[in-house]
């Protein structure tokens, strides 16, 4: 109601001509589950000759599934926007979304200053497509150029080499760039080595993992459960299901 009451304001006191309060209004609906009624606002922003500029872009983006970012993609190389980062990386974050990881690389190889968002966006997208080989190359090429990961960026690298396509081995090494790094306690990072390691049938680093961890989430538990029931020791992996309810932790019906 309060975005209703907003929008009538916004119309009333003819701000129609301001990309900026547009671009707020639309941003407003959006933080309020109103894709729809965002999308709808960005396209009578562009009928009354308000042009988009490079945050426009990059919050409409986020309202998938309701727009469509090849129809984005096509408005945003028109302005020459795509080699923004900031422009950039929301379309690229959008393809990853729908599974559309070539599409997101060509938008990766454009964007001029590639920050680490962009980088760990298109990393996640091969992580979500178990492309080992590519995500691996990218990681070495991201640090060769100087960027300094953070803990997306190892949360994704760690992703990909959980899958089966990928060795033990190269875990391992990640797991010890991330120890360097300082970033093998944050949440993010210390799950998916738990998961990784778990996946990989090293049920001992997996506890160790799991054992230093000072905050779980339910994809700590719930590796270190399924850790266990895949490699027979049943026994461990209820005691770690009653620690979980002990915590008051809802356990979710994947753990059930």
């Amino acid at each position: 109601m309060a975005m209703v009451d907003a929008l009538r304001l916004f119309k009333e006191t003819g701000s129609l001509g301001n990309v900026v309060s547009w671009t707020a209004m639309i941003s407003g609906f959006l933080q309020n589950d109103g894709k729809e009624e965002a999308v709808d606002l960005f396209s009578e922003m562009k009928r009354k000759g308000v042009r988009p500029n490079e945050f426009t872009y990059s919050v409409i983006l986020t309202a998938l599934p309701v727009i469509s970012p090849s129809e984005v993609h096509a408005q945003v190389v028109k302005t020459n926007y795509e080699r923004s980062s900031t422009v950039g990386t929301a379309l690229l974050d959008a393809y990853v979304k729908l599974g559309k990881v070539d599409e997101a690389a060509k938008v990766f190889s454009g964007i001029d200053d590639k920050d680490i968002v962009a980088w760990s966006a298109m990393l996640a997208g091969y992580a979500q497509t178990g492309e080992t080989e590519a995500a691996i190359k990218m990681f070495s090429k991201l640090t060769k150029g100087g960027v300094k990961p953070n803990e997306f960026t190892f949360s994704s690298i760690l992703n990909v080499c959980a899958a089966t396509t990928a060795s033990m081995g190269q875990g391992k090494q990640f797991h010890g760039f991330a120890i360097k790094s300082r970033l093998d306690s944050s949440l993010c990072v210390s799950s998916a080595l738990l998961t990784m390691y778990a996946k990989k049938g090293n049920i001992e680093s997996a506890e160790e993992v799991f054992k230093r961890q000072r905050e779980r989430d339910l994809v700590s538990w719930n590796s270190m459960i399924s850790g266990y029931a895949q490699h027979g020791q049943a026994m461990k992996a209820l005691e770690v299901f009653k620690e979980m309810k002990k915590r008051k932790k809802k356990a979710k019906s994947i753990t059930i």
